[in-house]
């Protein structure tokens, strides 16, 4: 048997699957789905930026300050009444909600200290944002508070726009900072010095994701990134249609009786199977380079494209620019292995057991509750689960340093798929190979 003839055979499985009616069905729910994915978060980001605007119109300062100030009527607090004069003065003020002032009020709502309350009101009445900024770096215990105020009073930030995101990434330094201060903490480290460095080299072109598949909505404006950076999770529709057709592409040929047909050739089954099992594998692959290519074009499309954005990470101590798409499609290859190895046991137990739905319900059973079952032994400290095979599937989790199972690393997890997926392979071609037609 030649390479033609092998590839001839994989022409043939092509051409079978294409004549099914089940597959042109499936193939246009998944462009449609590929469609509809920017189509909604554009709807969504259109009402969420509607909502924020609303908002932006309807909602000051003053209103929280009343709501400050009916709540201190009803219970007894320390120094009432020189909070809600305060108060009073600055709803007369017609405060911003996001005037730095606001905050300052916020900060003696519960506080019982008479000197910290007349201090803090004076700062407001004669808006010294400066001394205000000063004042409170000076009497706080917490590290990320103090730094936060040191930084603007150093770059003279009065209005705590949290739709720019030079604030959004200062408080996400602040807050990590604080988290530091009790214990030191990979992700907290990471969050910190990411914020450090978009507030270094610029915000606007910078950035930096906690997670892959995270979508802020508060800035209430979506970009090409935010969206783009969550298809990578799409790729499961993909390994839903590998799962199909392997689970039937071995069985449905025992099932329709045209296995006789099949090996009347002067082909080695084994070549056969390797057919079929490339077929399945190279029709998976398609689909995944499709989706990412594909929804390049839809997601810039609805969004814009907004191509020249770094990806930041942390590691080593130091935060490092990847190219963004560099990093996605590394984000596609590893969840497509999961998909491989579960496409895989479904060509196994096709030829195994010759049943295309016992194949297909399995597979797509292992698929979604799979990891997650792994995830719970290992939380429950069973560590011997570090070896199934879906305690391994992960890839991108495991290689981020997410995976529930101590020093577990992507070498360990590699060798683990590949010991099962020599088990599976060598499962199906005994089972095919050996028994009688």
């Amino acid at each position: 048997m030649n390479k033609t003839s092998f590839f001839t055979l994989v022409k043939n499985e092509y051409i079978k699957i294409a004549k099914k009616r089940s597959t042109k069905i499936i193939m246009v729910l998944f462009v449609l789905m590929l469609i509809a994915m920017p189509g909604f978060f554009k709807v969504i980001n259109l009402m969420e930026m509607s909502e924020n605007e609303q908002y932006s119109m309807s909602v000051s300062g003053s209103d929280q300050l009343t709501y400050m100030i009916s709540d201190l009527d009803s219970e007894d607090v320390s120094y009432a009444e020189l909070k809600k004069e305060l108060f009073k003065y600055l709803i007369d003020e017609d405060v911003s909600w996001q005037d730095w002032r606001l905050n300052a009020a916020q900060d003696i709502y519960e506080s019982d200290d008479k000197q910290k309350i007349l201090t803090v009101s004076i700062f407001c009445r004669t808006g010294d944002w400066r001394g205000y900024y000063r004042y409170a770096a000076d009497h706080t215990d917490m590290e990320g508070l103090k730094w936060g105020y040191e930084y603007m009073l150093a770059h003279e930030i009065t209005v705590m726009d949290y739709s720019d995101p030079t604030i959004r990434a200062l408080e996400s330094v602040v807050q990590a900072k604080n988290s530091l201060q009790f214990g030191e903490d990979e992700k907290d480290k990471a969050e910190e010095q990411i914020g450090l460095y978009q507030l270094e080299n610029g915000t606007g072109n910078t950035r930096g994701k906690e997670s892959l598949y995270a979508l802020d909505l508060s800035s209430g404006s979506l970009g090409f990134w935010d969206i783009y950076m969550l298809t990578p999770k799409l790729i499961m529709a993909a390994g839903i249609v590998m799962i199909i057709v392997a689970g039937g592409i071995v069985a449905s040929e025992f099932g329709q009786g045209t296995i006789k047909f099949l090996l009347i050739n002067p082909v080695k089954r084994w070549k056969i199977l390797m057919a079929k099992y490339f077929t399945v594998l190279s029709m998976g692959l398609g689909m995944a380079v499709f989706m990412e290519l594909f929804t390049v074009l839809s997601v810039g499309a609805m969004f814009g494209f907004d191509l020249d954005v770094p990806y930041l990470t942390y590691s080593g101590g130091a935060v490092h620019e990847l190219n963004s798409f560099v990093f996605v499609t590394r984000a596609y290859l590893l969840s497509f292995v999961q998909l491989v190895v579960t496409a895989t046991l479904a060509f196994c137990l096709s030829s195994l057991v010759r049943s295309s739905a016992l194949a297909i319900g399995v597979s797509l059973g292992t698929l979604f509750i799979g990891s997650n079952a792994s995830a719970i032994l290992g939380q429950l400290g069973v560590d011997w689960a570090r070896f199934l095979v879906f305690s391994n599937t992960d890839l991108l989790t495991i290689s981020q340093g997410g995976s529930v199972f101590p020093e577990h690393t992507l070498f360990f997890a590699l060798c683990v798929i590949a010991a099962h997926m020599t088990v599976f392979i060598l499962t199906a071609y005994d089972a095919f190979t050996r028994r009688s037609v």
